[in-house]
């Protein structure tokens, strides 16, 4: 019985080597596998044609994202130039009115002349003007129609004499816009 199972599994095993050979032989085997072969190679292709398409999508996303924020630095660019081009309209025109151009320079006079009107001081000064209040109330006058110095002048100090007592003063000072440097002229006892 050991011998006929054996022989079957034999003939058996034999019939499967003679139909892996068969199948190598013929044609249509052959056939498939070059079909598959292909298949796969297409498959392959089609993969990097995808890729390739996805890169070129990229591309091009990011060339549109480089064009749309260059469109905005340039558009920024020339909100720029024209706030500076109206800065100098502005500034044109009020450099034509001689109170205009002194109430433009204030605050920077307030700054430059504190220090040059402080030392005209013989003993100690204090300023009596509160927070936000303007330490000059009059200009006196603005040379060449707002191209020269202003001369600003005021009443809001107070200087200590040789007894202690507190002394208020009027004050003038030149201030020099295009420098930026104020000069004390004068400093008398009394009010405006």
């Amino acid at each position: 019985m050991w011998k006929i199972i054996g022989a079957g599994l034999a003939g058996y095993f034999v019939l499967g080597l003679f139909a892996v050979t068969l199948d190598q032989l013929l044609p249509g085997r052959a056939l498939r596998e070059a079909e598959r072969l292909q298949a796969r190679q297409d498959e392959a292709a089609e993969r990097q044609a995808r890729q390739a398409a996805r890169a070129v999508e990229r591309r091009i996303r990011e060339a549109a994202r480089e064009a749309r924020q260059l469109d905005r630095e340039a558009r920024a660019a020339a909100d720029q130039a024209e706030q500076a081009r109206r800065d100098a309209i502005r500034q044109a025109v009020c450099r034509r009115s001689p109170s205009c151009w002194a109430d433009h320079h204030l605050a920077d006079a307030h700054y430059a002349c504190r220090a040059s009107l402080e030392s005209l001081a013989r003993y100690r000064s204090r300023w009596t003007t509160r927070p936000g209040e303007r330490r000059f109330t009059r200009v006196v006058s603005v040379a060449d129609g707002g191209h020269g110095v202003i001369i600003y002048a005021g009443d809001r100090i107070e200087l200590q004499n040789g007894f202690g007592a507190w002394q208020p003063h009027t004050y003038a000072c030149a201030y020099d816009p295009e420098r930026g440097t104020g000069l004390a002229l004068s400093m008398q006892a009394g009010r405006l």
